[in-house]
Formats: structure tokens, sequence, C-alpha cells
């Protein structure tokens, strides 16, 4: 993690000023002064005055010499100031570097806390939503952070449907949440078609893309993270149901009955399984499972009616943040994993890697095909990956979060 101003740069400032002081030292250190510059001009001048008297070429030397002496002490002033900022730059940039250094050593040293601890991490976090969630919102309530309001409004930037690949698995699944997450805004609706003609949906939802705590375009962002654990409404989840309500009236045809898969990681992952227990949502279409992937969700309800694989890390420390351990039975399947120590290096903020989550996603498919005991997951996901001769087409949204008035 970098703080806001990046040391190097200063640097970079620092040394473009004092290189800029030095051409201008270059460029006074080599005028002329005094008496030799007079006379300099002054031989320049004689074809202006050509044929004025004495007196009238002195002036006009005497002034040239003034004019010129005060440019070069102007020079000389500017130069000295230049190397002075150049200097005080450089000071400035050890300063940041120092400080970067400093906060990046806290944070390496909490990264590697949470990774080895992450039931101190659990219990924490049990009792920070007990005793001081409320306070923080409240804090946060008065700086305008961390605020859904009713007039913000999402606009959704529908793009053309285009063919894709099915998904084959849990590893796609999972990737196709890591690949939403590199385009700010963006969710993904594939609908899959089997070979019968017969059609299942999938909507892929987006991590965290925005880590300030004031709302801004991208509704992927922390206000949207602190609503949806809270089973609250955020302008992420409203877009995301619109853009499966569009995706389906798009095919103009009843779809009421087809399954749908919402997957998620982290964020993402938060806001699948809030919709799906919204019985809003629900409403006038069929969920039937939900993925996540390093999402915590414990705090969260499903009907019985909808399966849940969870993916987690051993050592990742977002699932935790609920409080609540990874739950087991019924309508919840929890996977948890240990990366090898190579792929993670002790790093909590590693282990939660999205990029990470799809190898072990892609891990848990090929053990399941040894050993069928671990293959509870597979009925959930099964009907959005399974069955030869399939196409898919995604419908793509970017969504953005506005502060006017709805758009008719």
């Amino acid at each position: 993690m970098r703080v806001g101003v990046r040391p190097d740069d200063v640097a970079a400032a620092a040394v473009a000023l004092q290189d800029a002081a030095a051409e201008v030292e270059d460029i006074v250190g080599s005028l002329p002064v005094g008496r030799t510059m007079a006379i300099a001009a002054a031989a320049g001048l004689e074809a202006v005055v050509g044929g004025a008297d004495a007196l009238t070429w002195s002036r006009a030397v005497s002034h040239v010499e003034h004019e010129v002496l005060r440019a070069a002490a102007i020079g000389r002033a500017e130069q000295a100031e230049l190397a002075t900022m150049g200097r005080r730059l450089h000071r400035l940039a050890a300063v940041y570097a120092a400080v970067e250094d400093g906060v990046g050593a806290a944070l390496r040293g909490l990264d590697r806390f949470v990774h080895a601890h992450p039931a101190l991490v659990e219990g924490g976090a049990h009792v920070g939503h007990r005793v001081a969630l409320e306070p923080l919102l409240g804090l946060g309530s008065r700086l305008g952070w961390l605020e859904e309001r009713t007039d913000a409004v999402v606009v959704l930037d529908r793009r053309a449907p285009a063919e894709a690949p099915p998904p084959t698995g849990l590893g796609d699944l999972v990737a196709d949440d890591v690949d939403v997450a590199a385009e700010d805004g963006l969710v993904r609706v594939t609908e899959v078609v089997d070979r019968d003609g017969r059609s299942v949906w999938v909507v892929a939802i987006s991590g965290t893309q925005s880590w300030s705590p004031a709302p801004g375009e991208n509704p992927f962002d922390v206000t949207a993270d602190v609503h949806a654990v809270r089973s609250q409404s955020s302008a992420a989840a409203i877009g995301v149901h619109l853009a499966l309500l569009e995706a389906q009236r798009s095919t103009g045809r009843d779809t009421s009955a087809e399954p749908i898969l919402l997957t998620g990681h982290s964020l993402g992952g938060i806001l699948a399984v809030g919709l799906a227990a919204d019985p809003a949502f629900r409403h006038g279409r069929r969920v039937t499972g939900v993925v996540t992937a390093g999402s915590p969700t414990g705090r969260l309800s499903l009907p019985r009616t909808i399966g849940s694989v969870a993916l987690e890390h051993r050592g990742d420390p977002v699932p935790r943040l609920d409080g609540v351990p990874g739950r087991q039975g019924g309508a919840w399947t929890t996977v948890v994993l240990d990366p090898p120590p190579d792929d993670t290096d002790g790093l909590g903020s590693r282990a939660h890697s999205g990029e990470l989550y799809v190898r072990s996603a892609r891990e848990v498919e090929a053990l399941s095909r040894r050993d069928p005991a671990v293959e509870s997951w597979e009925q959930v996901v099964a009907p959005f990956t399974e069955g030869e001769g399939r196409r898919a087409i995604a419908h793509e949204y970017v969504l953005t979060r506005q502060w006017q008035n709805p758009r008719s």
C-alpha cells in the first residue's frame, strides 16, 4: 500500500527544479555585466538612434545598461529560489519516503497478523459489530461518509449482447467475478442456453472497487460494503437488480421460471446473498443458488430453497469481518481452503486475492472429481455449468451512482 503522494514523484520534481535552476544560472552567468554590457548594447542601439545627439545616445545606453542589470539580478534571484525549492523538495521526498516506509511496515505487520490469527479477527469483528459499528456510522453520517441517499439514482449503460463461452465449473464462475471487477461499475448477466433452447442465468457481481468512504459515481465501494453487510439497500444492489431485469426483458419472453445463479467475490458475494434473500428481488423470478468467494455473509439469511456455496481461505480476514463462523448445513455449504504459503506469503491481503480464489475453486473441482464425498456444492452450480451443446450470451451493464432525479 502507498500513501497518496509518491516519494519518487516528489524526488523527480526536485531534480527537475534543480536542473532548471542550473540552466538559469548558466544563462545569467554567461551575461556580461557593467560597462561591457552597456557598450555591447549601445552598439546595437546606434542604428536605432542614428543621427541623434550624444546626450540622447548616452541616455539610451544608460537605460539599456540599467534594464539589463535589473534582468540579470532578477534571473539570479529566480535561480536561487529554484535551487532552494529543489533542495526543499528533496527533503520533502525523504520525509514522505520515511512515512511511507513506516506506514507500509505497520500495514504489512497487521496483514501478517490477521493472516496468522483468523479466530482473533472473527472475535474482534463480533465485538465491533455489537459496540462500535453504530457509533462509527454516526460519525460517518456527520462527515457525509458511508451514506446512500434516496436521490442517488443508478444509471445503466447497456452494451450490445455478445456471444461468450458458457461456464464449465466453479472456477469459471469465480473467474467471471474477478473479471468484472477489472472495470468500474461493471455487471455481467450471462444467459446460458442448452441444446433444447432452455435458458438459465448467471449474474457476476464485482467486489469493492473504490475505497473512498465518500460515496461516488462507482457504486461498488465501501459504502456498499457497509450497507450490504447490514442487509440494507445500496446503489450497487439496486443496479444489479435493474441489470438482471433489463437483460431478461430483452429476450421478449416470460423468464420467471428460468433458474438464476448469483455469484460474487468479496463485496460481490455479500450483494449476491443479500439480493437472493430479498423477497422483492425474488418476486417474479426463480433464484436457485449463490456462489461467494471471500465474502462475510454469516449474518445474512437465505430461504432453504436457495443453495449457497461459500469459498473461504483460512488466512483471509475478510470473510470473518462479520464476526460469524462460516455456516454448514441446510442451504449453506462453506468450503475452507489453505492456499500454499508461497501463494500468500503469509499476508491476509494476498489470501483475499480474487485470482487466488479462482485457483482454489478449480482445485475444489478437481478434488470433487476424485472424492464424491465433497460434492455437496455441485448440485448448486450444476444447472449452470453442465450439459453438452450449450451456448452463452453476455449482457453487460456499467452502473453509475447519480446524484440527480431519475432519468426518463
